[in-house]
């Protein structure tokens, strides 16, 4: 359903329940839970910046910040949203994380 939202505010989603990660494609921002299937966030995000360290990657987690921060010493996130979120919270870390990233 928020994949729909985003989409309806013109912003292209490219939706993936692994680190699949299609590097040719113009990426602007990554979403990226910190809990995941076979791989963590943490290494996800290095995995990805050590790709590319331009995209901006929002980290999504149940843990409050300061936890998340302490979780994951040694990656770089743009931007930090916090479980469970509604749809106008989503937009408003969407649009700060790439406000920050000068996207």
């Amino acid at each position: 359903i928020k994949q729909a939202i985003m989409a309806g505010l013109g912003i292209s989603v490219l939706a993936l329940s692994s680190l699949e990660l299609e590097l040719e494609a113009e990426i602007d921002l990554v979403i990226l839970d910190l809990s995941m299937p076979r791989k963590g966030g943490e290494d996800a995000c290095k995995e990805m910046q050590a790709i590319n360290a331009r995209i901006p990657v929002l980290l999504c987690c149940g843990y409050d910040e300061a936890s998340a921060q302490e979780k994951t010493r040694g990656s770089r996130f743009a931007g930090y949203l916090a479980k469970p979120f509604g749809v106008s919270t989503l937009i408003e870390a969407v649009q700060a994380t790439m406000d920050k990233a000068g996207s």
